[in-house]
């Protein structure tokens, strides 16, 4: 029967992907994958704590093995995963495994490739199933073959390949995950508490006491109706008995007849609209389940009126998920076994089996027609972003890890532009226009939009202003009394880099919404219950007018309905799964607390260093070496001793350790110019590196209005990091205190070459409070991009900086953390020119080192730097235009001032970013040529030429 899961062998696998190890025998050989080395969000620590029985798979190294369980990681070319109806993981070699179906759903986005630069959204899925009766002598014979781990290894009369989806149901009315209304509140079902009734050998049924006690021989931790149990003579003495008694020489083992759910926890999501019904409790019980009043939201229902194009461009679910190892029904038992009643080729070109009915006479009035299923194999069909639609076997797509990036938009998706309208609150933001996509050229970073005549959409600036918490509000701080208006009719280009996903209006296919009072379509007069419930549905289309079709499948007569988005309500999404443990809203905080990821050293010349040189790779000096002198008196350190050497580093550049380089090798014609070193040092008029002013600090410090300390071992140690800094900072760094407030510094680092960063001017507060050094520095990022977006993972736009060393980034064994005894200042601002101004910043995002040299995020790295690089043209001229207090002398030296032998670094940013036009608009300037440095998107060079002109008009000011 293996013929029958036509299994792939792929380069890559995702979690949940449904495998087949083929080093093992068939009838253990089905499994799904739960790790990977790329997803980066299953990388939790300590994976026991999760997966309690973990097997080392054949060939992977013990000490591999060893270093997963701690980190949670698995290396590269394997996979953790899971044979289903076993309780054991394997960490196993993706070399082993062949790739047998893809859990892909409505409203997932897609590849066709990792390289490719197109995806799409999934608008439908068709599944087919093989299945096998649950109560047929096979069953039995197929447990004792190994359960349901595989496909059985000879034919069975009862198994029925091919099987639509849609023909389908779940054996049970309630399932975890499923969407229930009650009492016009929504709720997502998060467990159920059931009571279980078997059938023995000598007929007796028993509700037994316990059904936690009950083991499962097939499916796991899986019971249904249909599975062989077994459990303790206790459990079945102290239950409930249905038919006859308990007989002790009678084994403990029998067939489930009847599975009664008797408690339901719910986690509510919100209620109608314009209810004032409060909360349901967290629990339902029996009374509750039994009164009829829970509404399962069924989304395989669709109107019975659908054309032929209304059927082809809307999502039609019709089919439950199911994966392998349900347990199902089908629809119409009756016509199935009509329709299944002889051999019959099916599209794999298969015969099915028999469907044998089995009738309640024979089975004490239960109904023991359910089937397990043994493997599944889906079919897709994709909207691409240019548009066009295609079907294809789900094993021949792979996610796109794009999918959560604002700037990564599809036909229909609702956007708003990143610049916001002048004049506005500074508690708002107004972006200029409103629009919704048309189609995009992603290879191009390029779309089409239709924009709206003035639309009034407004969202609050910062929570923090009003004391609002929107971080898990679906409304993503939109202002309630927003409204879109009259959609143009003109379609514009525009680049992908100028405009952004509208929180609080987009919908995606799959979301389920609210429907707002005003756009509720009107009751008939002698409505039924569920007739009421005309204010809750799924979104199944995306319209390119604007319009959002929404299935309101709670209707006796299903109906679609199309309405603007800003009527709708945003209640649940597939990506809220992982933060739904308090309930909605109350999500756990993602926080960089919680992060366990680390990211690798990098150079000053934007590679990164190898790991057993990260540490030592800045040079440094004796700290006897340094003069101790207070600014105003001599210095007592025995109060702050550093007994390690501080890290100095002379106005050279440090000489750097060998590392492997990943840059993207151009093609002659299109090859840059070896960029010229800064030379900063030693020229005529240069500024001091580090210097004390005697003026006063200036307002826009981001630290001025903080305590000053007042603890003289404080002093004395802001001294010696005073003097450290003297003597040892980097070329392109320069730092500023003031007399009356020692404790301030204001930062300016020069980005590095040969990285998006080059010749940007980056500024930086720093604060050395009361609690110095027991506890890092105070350190923010003054970002200029203009709701542009951050420049770089590492460096947020309301100013924060996340750093190990400022325990503001937690990450792994190799990184460092702030010692009070031993690390410093200049640490700091080594690890900012170092770590975070790298050629290569996407993979300084959270967990994402491991992605490093992937050739599925070799085009989102590119897209970040190349974004990077237009944004930080952008500081250069800010600083500029908006001069830098504390600095302004050192701006003007480093990029404008005309005299003979000054750096003139804005004339040499000008340049090469023409340099950068010429090359990416030229005739050789193909996709693969593109690096997000000297090669760059028609999208990203529509963003440069504009800094471009910013730059040119500074030069002429």
């Amino acid at each position: 029967m293996l013929e029958a899961l036509q299994p792939v062998p792929v380069s890559h696998f995702y979690p949940e992907d449904l495998v087949l190890d083929r080093s093992k025998k068939a009838s253990r050989g089905l499994g799904f994958v739960l790790r990977t080395h790329s997803d980066v969000d299953s990388h939790i620590p300590n994976p026991r704590s999760e997966f309690p029985d973990i097997k080392r798979g054949k060939h992977v190294s013990k000490p591999a093995f060893e270093r997963f369980l701690r980190d949670g990681i698995p290396p590269k070319d394997t996979v953790l995963a899971r044979w289903h109806g076993s309780p054991k993981a394997e960490l196993i070699l993706t070399s082993n495994l062949l790739l047998v179906d893809r859990s892909l759903l409505v409203g997932d986005v897609v590849k066709r490739d990792a390289q490719s630069t197109l995806s799409g959204t999934v608008t439908n899925t068709t599944t087919r199933c093989t299945l096998l009766h649950m109560s047929s002598r096979e069953w039995d014979d197929y447990i004792a073959a190994g359960g349901s781990h595989s496909m059985p290894s000879r034919p069975m009369r009862s198994i029925l390949l091919d099987i639509p989806g849609e023909e389908l149901k779940h054996a049970q009315t309630y399932s975890e995950g499923a969407l229930i209304i009650y009492r016009n509140w929504i709720g997502r079902v998060e467990y159920i508490e059931e009571e279980i009734a078997v059938r023995l050998s000598n007929g007796t049924v028993v509700v037994v006491e316990s059904s936690d006690e009950l083991e499962a021989e097939a499916r796991g931790d899986l019971i249904d109706v249909g599975d062989i149990v077994s459990t303790k003579k206790a459990n079945l003495r102290r239950g409930r008995w249905v038919f006859g008694s308990y007989v002790p020489s009678v084994q403990p083992r029998g067939q489930v007849v009847e599975v009664r759910p008797v408690l339901i926890g719910v986690v509510w999501l919100e209620r109608h609209i314009e209810s004032s019904t409060p909360m349901p409790p967290e629990e339902l019980d029996i009374d509750v389940i039994s009164s009829g009043a829970i509404h399962v939201y069924d989304r395989t229902r669709v109107p019975k009126s659908l054309s032929q194009a209304e059927s082809s461009s809307l999502s039609n679910p019709t089919a439950p998920d199911v994966t392998v190892g349900d347990c199902v029904r089908f629809k119409d038992i009756a016509g199935a076994a009509v329709k299944y009643s002889g051999p019959l080729i099916g599209p794999s070109g298969l015969s099915h089996g028999v469907l044998e009915r089995r009738p309640r006479t024979e089975t004490l009035g239960y109904d023991l027609n359910t089937f397990c299923v043994l493997s599944t194999r889906t079919d897709v069909t994709v909207q691409w972003q240019d548009m066009t639609t295609s079907t294809h076997a789900a094993t021949a797509l792979v996610p796109d890890l794009n999918v959560d990036n604002d700037e990564e938009v599809w036909p229909g998706e609702v956007i708003i532009t990143n610049e916001g309208k002048s004049g506005a609150p500074s508690w708002e933001f107004h972006p200029t226009k409103v629009g919704v996509i048309q189609a995009v050229q992603s290879s191009d970073r390029m779309a089409t939009v239709r924009w709206w005549r003035d639309a009034n959409i407004r969202y609050y600036n910062s929570a923090e202003d009003f004391g609002l918490d929107v971080s898990g509000d679906p409304s993503g701080g939109l202002m309630p009394d927003s409204s879109l208006g009259e959609l143009s009719s003109t379609v514009e280009s525009t680049s992908l880099y100028d405009i952004k996903v509208a929180k609080g209006l987009q919908k995606r296919r799959g979301d389920f919404v609210i429907i707002k009072p005003e756009a509720v379509p009107p009751r008939s007069p002698d409505q039924t219950e569920t007739e009421a419930l005309n204010w809750f549905g799924e979104v199944v289309d995306l319209g390119l007018d604007g319009y959002i079709t929404v299935r309101l499948a709670a209707l006796d007569k299903v109906r679609d309905l199309r309405v603007s988005p800003e009527k709708l309500v945003l209640v649940y999404s597939s990506d809220f799964d992982d933060d739904l443990d308090d309930g909605w809203g109350n999500a756990a905080d993602d926080s960089d607390d919680d992060l366990e990821d680390e990211f690798d050293y990098q150079g000053n010349d934007g590679e990164r260093m190898d790991e057993e040189d990260g540490e030592d790779a800045w040079s440094t000096e004796s700290e006897d070496s340094v003069d101790m002198e207070d600014v105003n008196g001599d210095v007592d350190d025995s109060d702050t001793p550093m007994t390690d050497e501080p890290p100095s580093i002379n106005n050279s550049p440090p000489t750097q350790p060998t590392v492997t380089k990943r840059d993207v090798t151009l093609p002659a014609s299109t090859e840059a110019a070896a960029p010229e070193p800064l030379n900063l040092a030693g020229r005529p008029n240069a500024p001091s590196n580090f210097d004390i002013l005697d003026s006063s600090p200036p307002a826009s410090h981001h630290y001025l209005s903080a305590s000053q300390p007042q603890a003289r071992s404080v002093l004395r140690r802001i001294s010696k990091e005073h003097q450290i800094l003297g003597s040892s900072l980097p070329e392109g760094v320069f730092v500023r205190t003031w007399e009356a407030r020692l404790d301030l510094l204001r930062i300016l680092i020069v980005g590095p070459l040969d990285t998006p960063y080059a010749l940007a001017p980056f500024v930086f507060d720093i604060q050395l409070d009361s609690d110095f050094p027991n506890y890092p520095p105070k350190v923010f990022f003054h970002s200029w991009t203009h709701s542009g977006g951050p420049i770089n993972p590492n460096l947020y736009e309301d100013g924060k900086v996340c750093l190990s060393l400022l325990g503001t980034w937690h990450t792994g064994e190799r990184t460092e953390n702030w010692n009070p005894e031993k690390s410093t200042v200049l640490q700091v601002l080594v690890s900012i020119l170092g770590l975070v101004l790298v050629k290569e910043p996407y993979y300084n995002e959270a967990g994402y080192e491991v992605r490093i040299g992937s050739a599925e995020t070799k085009i989102s790295s590119m897209h970040y730097s190349e974004r990077s690089y237009f944004l930080s043209r952008g500081f250069i001229s800010h600083a500029l235009k908006y001069p830098v207090d504390g600095l302004a002398d050192v701006v003007n030296w480093l990029y404008t001032a005309p005299e003979e032998g000054t750096p003139k670094l804005l004339q040499r940013a000008i340049d090469a970013a023409k340099g950068v036009v010429e090359r990416s608009e030229g005739t050789n300037a193909t996709s693969s040529a593109r690096d997000g440095v000297n090669v760059i998107s028609a999208g990203a060079v529509v963003k440069l030429r504009q800094q471009l002109k910013d730059m040119e008009e500074c030069m002429q000011a």
